[in-house]
């Protein structure tokens, strides 16, 4: 029998597009064929909560309800299928479900669904939770950890194009249930959350097919760039969804550490030979020259003795920030508040630099993807423009 495996992730926002709330301007999920692999589909369901899911909580909260009836129980257990579903389809008849749907102004929700062939002997001849345990229980254990990381994909994919405020708080994180032609069940666990945030704003328009674009081009990117991002992306998101703030500095400045590993790596060749130099002469009768690569070996160890903020640094100018100065400063401020934490110098929450970090881990986890996604036929990495640097001998 053939039937549909997916997993779900629903992210909630105050904020919104359009006028009303929880208003899916397409009415339909989009639907990226073949991805992550082929007879694989990815779906984005935008603003609305995703009817499916909906269902197959309602259904989960019927069973849970019927559990003490022992006729319930051994109908269960036994063969008597009608029986068993008629509990489930009168509870669903007869039973009010109030969802907090309205919590949330607007929904993004990722979808990863592949379609397998299961043997006739794990299927029962039932509507409602139909398939083996154990059965469930194994292919949701496996499904579960091969689309989490396409999940955290599509999410920090979807962060360049709807912003922050879209993917920060996680209401349904990566649930896992199957359909038989169509029709939902529910055996798993539901994870909510529904932190109060800031009040959200309007936005109007919708640049939603970039996604595709910049998924196709992921796909694309080298195994190495994929393995290297994959654990910067992780801990990214973690740190954005999280409410408590010594969890959130940790995992954030975690995700900026590896970045700026990877990234220094790549670009250190290409930032260090492209330095040039100006300086003024001792006076105008001397004829001095200055070999570029001399003063560059002595500003610049070699890339495997680079402390954090030197490769900091790298990455900063090879990504061409137009703040750099500011930056590292930044980053040093920050760093010295995660050394003082390390050494348990750093007891108040209120010393956590976030408000300055949090704008600036952004700023750089959205440039990385900008980057590598520009540069991923040319790898290695592009040289930065000429670079000067201005030294007075």
């Amino acid at each position: 029998m053939k039937i549909s495996i997916q997993s779900y992730r629903i992210y909630g926002s105050k904020s919104q597009y359009g006028q009303e709330p929880r208003g899916n301007p397409f009415s339909k999920p989009f639907v990226i064929s073949n991805h992550p692999q082929e007879n694989e589909n990815s779906e984005i369901i935008l603003g609305e909560f995703p009817k499916n899911y909906e269902i197959a909580l309602r259904v989960r909260k019927a069973f849970v309800k019927n559990i003490t009836n022992s006729s319930f129980t051994q109908a269960n257990g036994g063969n008597d299928h009608d029986k068993f579903d008629g509990y489930i389809r009168k509870t669903l008849e007869t039973s009010e479900y109030k969802f907090s749907k309205e919590d949330w102004n607007w929904y993004l929700t990722f979808v990863i669904m592949r379609e397998i062939e299961i043997e006739d002997k794990f299927i029962k001849d039932r509507q409602y939770f139909w398939l083996n345990t154990t059965k469930s229980v194994e292919l949701k254990e496996q499904f579960h950890q091969y689309s989490k990381i396409h999940l955290d994909r599509l999410a920090s994919l979807a962060l360049l194009v709807f912003g922050e405020d879209f993917i920060s708080n996680i209401v349904v994180e990566d649930e896992v249930f199957c359909t038989p032609d169509k029709m939902p069940f529910s055996q798993w666990d539901i994870v909510g959350h529904a932190p109060t945030v800031s009040i959200g704003h309007l936005k109007e328009e919708l640049d939603f097919q970039t996604i595709e674009s910049l998924l196709n081009k992921f796909r694309n990117l080298p195994e190495g760039i994929h393995k290297s991002f994959d654990s910067a992306e992780h801990w990214y998101l973690a740190a954005i969804k999280e409410a408590d703030p010594w969890k959130k500095f940790m995992w954030g400045f975690l995700s900026m550490e590896i970045l700026a590993n990877k990234i220094s790596n790549q670009l250190y060749d290409p930032v260090v030979k492209n330095l040039t130099f100006e300086y003024d002469a001792i006076d105008d009768n001397d004829d001095i020259k200055v070999e570029p690569w001399i003063a560059t070996r002595e500003l610049c160890p070699p890339k495997n003795r680079l402390n954090l903020t030197q490769k900091f640094t790298i990455m900063a100018v090879g990504l061409k920030s137009k703040t750099v100065l500011k930056d590292i400063e930044t980053f040093k401020k920050v760093k010295k508040s995660r050394d003082r934490l390390s050494h348990g110098d750093l007891k108040n929450e209120s010393e956590l630099p976030l408000s300055e970090f949090s704008p600036l881990l952004r700023r750089y986890f959205q440039e990385a993807i900008k980057y590598y996604l520009h540069n991923y036929q040319n790898f290695p990495l592009e040289p930065p423009e000429n670079m000067q640097i201005r030294m007075d001998l």
